[in-house]
């Protein structure tokens, strides 16, 4: 198995807040594409996946993505990729991927990286991670060990021995903004909300941040956080979608919500007035529209922070822009139970959020901007060629 090797964007955080985050890595296997996914839409977001076996219309070079309404898209695969093949039938995507179905994009290059939601928002942070993983003799659950130990991010297992490690096939057009994660998903759908889900003898965290997980393993966890510790929630689709329960019904142990707007659109209105009028602060992420805060009653939008050239790689901005904003937020004194004051606070974070989303999108690999790279793009105004293109 090829794993991409590159530089580390370090992180250098301020002293700061102690951070655990409960969430999923992943191997990603990153599939670049040289056209857009959509005719007349933006495509981000996150999707199951099962491999069928090869089809009979398939060459070697090419994969065929099989939407549930019977609709294909053909990949052809770049020189290299080893896999997989054939026809992967995909669950409902945030927006219609072409529809013809003889419609077909080009791959231009491909790596296998480190992913998942809980393996970013700790390299973000600074956080350690919780996360699980498949037997040790499975060749994906050492390609996610020796990535987040690339990486230098802490973590303690959840080892699930009798299922495999999960992987996703990232799709993305770079400048064209889209991405398509298609989860292969293994020893995380198996996990089961037990005690081996508590803290044990470790420090309590100042943050605690769960990501991508079931609403009833959300709850779990939430539920064992201490009453100062700052509880944040980033959910998948499925987590929006989950009725067991739902969503709404862990409004009072969230401080911090973090969504895009396919996964916010989602809930039913009965569910996003509860999460409204109980979570004092809701990120809504609108892609190339910039996002929307949403503090009970008040909303504000946050519009896309300047950028002189097209994006490399959308993917890692919704994970970009909660982390700087929870953490920006959390060095202007923002604590559990507090408000979110004054106003220009929340605006400032919000400043630097977008800018740490504009950033990222110009790292093709795992990886976050610096600090100081979000201070001098604040400085700038803007993200310039040199910057963007360093």
């Amino acid at each position: 198995m090829m794993i991409a090797h590159h530089p580390t964007i370090a992180v250098h955080h301020k002293p700061g807040p102690r951070v655990r985050v409960y969430g999923p890595a992943y191997l990603d296997r990153v599939l670049r594409v040289d056209a857009p996914l959509a005719a007349d839409t933006v495509i981000d977001g996150s999707v199951e996946g099962h491999l069928d076996s090869a089809s009979d219309d398939c060459s070697e070079k090419c994969l065929v993505l099989i939407q549930p309404d019977g609709s294909t898209l053909s990949l052809e695969a770049p020189s290299g990729w080893p896999g997989p093949w054939g026809r992967i039938r995909i669950g409902t995507p945030p927006g219609p991927v072409r529809a013809a179905s003889d419609h077909s994009v080009r791959a231009v290059g491909w790596i296998d990286d480190l992913g998942g939601m809980g393996a970013g928002y700790a390299q973000a942070l600074g956080g350690r991670l919780t996360s699980a993983i498949g037997p040790p003799d499975d060749p994906t659950t050492r390609a996610i060990a020796a990535l987040l130990a690339q990486h230098d991010i802490p973590h303690r297992p959840w080892v699930r021995s009798d299922h495999r490690a999960d992987w996703t096939l990232l799709v993305t057009s770079g400048p064209h903004g889209d991405k398509l994660a298609i989860g292969f998903r293994g020893c995380h759908a198996a996990l089961e909300a037990t005690s081996s889900l508590a803290f044990g003898d470790e420090p309590a965290p100042d943050i605690l941040l769960v990501a991508g997980l079931s609403t009833a393993h959300s709850a779990a966890i939430l539920g064992q956080a201490r009453p100062e510790t700052l509880r944040v929630l980033a959910p998948a689709i499925r987590t929006m979608r989950d009725s067991t329960p739902a969503l709404d019904v862990l409004a009072q142990q969230i401080d911090f919500l973090s969504c895009n707007q396919a996964e916010w659109n989602t809930l039913c209105a009965s569910a996003a007035r509860e999460l409204r009028a109980r979570v004092p602060l809701i990120a809504v992420t609108e892609g190339p529209s910039g996002a929307r805060l949403l503090l009970g009653p008040s909303e504000f939008p946050v519009p896309v922070f300047p950028r002189v050239l097209p994006p490399r790689d959308t993917n890692r901005a919704g994970e970009a822009f909660a982390s700087t904003l929870l953490l920006r937020l959390w060095q202007s004194g923002w604590r559990r139970g507090g408000p979110l004051q004054p106003r220009e606070s929340v605006q400032a974070a919000a400043m630097a959020a977008a800018a740490a989303a504009a950033l990222v999108l110009d790292i093709e690999h795992f990886g976050f901007p610096t600090p100081d790279a979000i201070d001098d793009a604040l400085r700038l105004g803007q993200i310039h060629a040199a910057s963007s293109r360093s």
